[in-house]
């Protein structure tokens, strides 16, 4: 993201010490293209009851967090 400025200006010319006042302003800031990549996991059996999944693929970085949920109210951050 690059820096930003953010002007006022009156159209009519104004006066040298007129006030002019702000409500609100909004940034809208765009991250990109984000990548979600889990590779095929192992299939679960008795056998084998647990599976690693692998999102290596994925994006990363500050302020990106992956969720996900399961039965029984099952709930994970990553």
């Amino acid at each position: 993201m690059s820096d930003a400025g953010f002007q006022i200006a009156n159209p009519n010319g104004g006066q040298e010490f007129a006030y002019y006042y702000v409500d609100d302003v909004a940034v809208l800031a765009s991250a990109g293209d984000l990548t979600a990549a889990i590779a095929p996991p192992s299939p679960l059996s008795c056998v084998e009851p647990v599976t690693v999944l692998d999102a290596s693929g994925s994006s990363a970085g500050p302020g990106i967090t992956y969720s996900w949920d399961g039965p029984n109210g099952f709930t994970s951050t990553l």
